[in-house]
């Protein structure tokens, strides 16, 4: 599915998507992405009757929005059916390659080889690095002497370990500072 990844229970998520699916007609919708990470086809799907799958997985919990989905707009429509975070995100390397969204306030920033890299310092004293290219940070900058520093951060991506837990935002539409947005 191109826009939900599971929340948690991985074999609860499959029974979902059987019963969303099972002996109805779909259609299948481009994402703007032909294939994920691992290579799989992409596709948004769609019931007959006009039920959007993803979706419905989203609003019931068991899956998380995508990150790195292209249409900002298709981003912005899954994310306002996601229940609220209850509790920090689970940062431990068990979570590898898991969606995560987390929320901290940024205590450093730095450039370094076409990327930017702040680590954020979420609940509980630990801390998360945040990663994305130059570029899609420029977007999110209103001038090249913005303060990031001090700055509350809600970010979405999948948990990478490089040294220490690691996410690299894939679009910019992935990380909102402060009031930006409510959910990235």
């Amino acid at each position: 599915l191109a826009g939900a990844e599971p929340a948690g229970d991985r074999a609860a998520y499959r029974a979902a998507l059987e019963d969303l699916v099972r002996e109805r007609p779909v259609r299948l919708a481009p994402s703007g992405v032909t294939r994920d990470r691992w290579g799989r086809t992409v596709a948004h799907v769609w019931r007959a009757d006009g039920v959007w799958v993803e979706r419905e997985l989203i609003a019931s919990g068991l899956a998380l929005r995508a990150p790195g989905l292209p249409n900002r707009a298709c981003a912005l429509a899954l994310d306002a059916a996601e229940p609220d975070a209850a509790a920090p995100p689970d940062v431990s390397n068990g979570r590898l390659g898991r969606v995560i969204r987390a929320e901290g306030r940024v205590s450093r920033l730095r450039k370094s080889g076409g990327r930017v890299y702040m680590k954020l310092e979420i609940a509980d004293a630990r801390r998360l690095t945040v990663t994305m290219r130059d570029a899609d940070f420029a977007e999110l900058s209103t001038s090249e002497t913005d303060e990031w520093t001090g700055r509350t951060l809600k970010v979405r991506g999948h948990l990478e370990w490089w040294g220490e837990p690691t996410v690299s935002v894939a679009v910019p539409w992935d990380i909102a500072r402060g009031e930006d947005v409510t959910r990235p």
